[in-house]
C-alpha cells in the first residue's frame, strides 16, 4: 500500500550533524518523548531507544515503530502520514531554536527527501514511513 503523502516532510530531528547547544537542545526535547514512546511501543528495547537517540539505523520493526511514535508525538507525523513542510519546520524551530545553520540544513534535507520518499511504493504504514524518512536523512548526512 502506498501511503497518501501530499507533501513528504518530517520533523527532521533525524537531522544529523547538529553540534554543541543544538545537540543539547535535541536531547532535552527528544529524550523524554523517546522514553514515553518506549512504554507505548510493544517490545521496544533499550537498544531501540539508543538507535533513535543517536540517529542510527533502526534495524528492527520495533525500532521503526518507536521512531514513528516519536515523530508523531513531536508533531512531524499524524495518522500514518507526514505533515506539511511548514509544520515540520515549526517543530524544528522548537528543537533547534536559534541555530540557523541546523535549521537550513534540515530544510534542505526535507526538500531532497520529499521526492525520494514519495516515490517509494513499499511503505505499508507509519512505521515503514518513519524508517524511510530516517534513512533518507541519514544518507544525506
Amino acid at each position: 500500500m502506498h501511503l497518501p503523502i501530499s507533501v513528504v516532510v518530517m520533523v527532521a530531528f533525524a537531522v544529523c550533524g547538529a553540534r554543541g547547544a543544538s545537540t543539547d537542545k535535541f536531547k532535552e526535547v527528544v529524550e523524554p518523548v523517546v522514553k514515553a514512546c518506549k512504554s507505548e511501543v510493544a517490545g521496544a528495547t533499550d537498544a531501540d531507544v539508543e538507535h533513535v537517540m543517536h540517529r542510527e539505523e533502526l534495524g528492527t520493526r520495533t525500532g521503526m515503530c518507536l521512531q514513528y511514535c516519536v515523530y508523531e508525538k513531536l508533531g512531524g507525523m499524524k495518522d500514518g502520514a507526514v505533515v506539511s513542510k511548514e509544520e515540520a519546520l515549526a517543530v524544528l524551530h522548537r528543537i533547534y531554536d536559534g541555530d540557523f545553520e541546523t535549521l537550513q540544513n534540515a530544510s534542505d534535507k526535507i526538500d531532497r527527501c520529499e521526492e525520494e520518499v514519495m516515490e517509494r511504493t513499499d511503505l505499508n504504514d507509519g512505521c515503514d514511513l518513519a524508517n524511510a524518512v530516517q534513512q533518507c536523512f541519514r544518507k544525506l548526512h
